[in-house]
């Protein structure tokens, strides 16, 4: 086993494509697919999934009676492809508003919770609705919550 990682190790560093090694192609593999594997970068499926991770949001709730709670939000957002994901990426400061924007005034206002406890679903067609309102419609293929923290104040 440790013989064929080393191998494999030396392949990679001596720049040979690990599938052609993996192949059996070694040196054998033509010229062509050399160059088109350099031009082409990683190649990756159609149904490969695709995240931007967001840095965690904190967002206190605040009604007439002062303030009740801090929420904290982990997201990430599917999105459609590579091409999505640099879009959002390119304009996080933006997106980052948008989404604590409309989560605060939601949270604030009680249209995204029922007493204390959150409404997840509404959270998550509150955010796509800032993501296609601020950077553009569609790009979201579905929100995920990776936790969500609740301290009261």
């Amino acid at each position: 086993m440790p013989l064929i990682l080393c191998s494999f190790l030396l392949l990679g560093a001596a720049g040979l494509p690990a599938q052609s090694w993996a192949s059996g192609g070694g040196s054998e593999a033509k010229k062509g697919d050399k160059e088109k594997e350099k031009d082409s970068g990683p190649v990756f499926g159609a149904g490969d999934l695709v995240y931007v991770k967001l840095e965690p949001m904190v967002i206190p709730v605040i009604s007439d009676n002062g303030a009740q709670q801090l929420v904290t939000f982990i997201i990430q957002l599917h999105v459609k492809n590579f091409s999505a994901a640099d879009k959002l990426r390119s304009r996080l400061p933006q997106l980052t508003d948008a989404i604590f924007t409309a989560l605060y005034g939601g949270l604030g206002q009680g249209s995204l919770r029922t007493g204390h406890q959150i409404n997840i679903p509404k959270v998550k067609r509150r955010i796509v609705e800032a993501v296609d309102k601020t950077i553009e419609p569609n790009l979201i293929e579905d929100v995920l919550l990776g936790g969500i923290g609740q301290r009261m104040l």
